[in-house]
């Protein structure tokens, strides 16, 4: 960040994507408003955890990293994290495991192929969950990935035991779905250390883990 040519680093921790940098931004214009030096602003910006199941970095089975957005989802913020993943330059493949948006309504359907348009040209290969997401699976068809570059489940785990034997070494994954299809399970299915899941996973609860 700049400000009066003075430049600040601002390092987050396990986490990734432009999101955070709105949130950041708006934070430091409130501190300097209220008085709180830019120095001392950005020295506890280093301390923030970012919310669980929100663009988080994991590190994945076989030498993989695994991009943790399970918390929610909508069209706008499926765009976001794709942009995120697309910018990442180091990876031996990326992959998108996407599944339904919920509470579209009649705006379901185009939403869900508009995703797959958006994808197609940024992942090596894509995973949709769920009924809806099958037309994200058309759209990124559409847009030019082939059909071996595109693979469909209706279940979570399912999805996430196959995904295990697909990983590879240097892979990127991102993870995002609405919070209806829990697919924060998908991510403990492949993360190096499940035993880290109630520390580092959304909806760990006893309550949640018996839906």
């Amino acid at each position: 960040m700049t400000h009066n040519d003075e430049n600040y680093a601002i390092k987050l921790q396990d986490t990734v994507g432009t999101q955070h940098v709105y949130a950041c931004s708006a934070a430091l214009a409130v501190a300097y408003e209220i008085g709180i030096s830019l120095t001392e602003a950005v020295s506890g910006l280093q301390e923030l955890v970012t919310p669980l199941g929100r663009m988080r970095i994991i590190e994945g089975l076989k030498s993989t990293t695994i991009i943790d957005d399970t918390y929610n989802s909508s069209p706008i913020a499926v765009e976001a994290a794709i942009e995120s993943l697309r910018e990442i330059k180091y990876a031996k493949r990326k992959i998108a495991v996407l599944g339904d948006m919920l509470e579209l309504g009649k705006y379901s359907s185009a939403a869900h192929y508009k995703v797959g348009e958006q994808v197609a040209d940024t992942v090596d290969l894509l995973i949709t969950i769920g009924v809806r997401s099958r037309k994200t699976a058309a759209g990124a068809l559409a847009s030019g990935l082939s059909e071996e570059q595109v693979l469909q489940y209706d279940d979570v785990g399912r999805a996430g035991r196959e995904l295990q034997n697909i990983l590879q070494p240097g892979d990127v994954v991102l993870v995002k779905a609405s919070q209806g299809l829990r697919t924060e399970r998908i991510v403990e299915e492949v993360m190096a250390d499940p035993l880290r899941a109630p520390d580092v996973l959304v909806r760990q609860s006893s309550a949640w883990l018996k839906r």
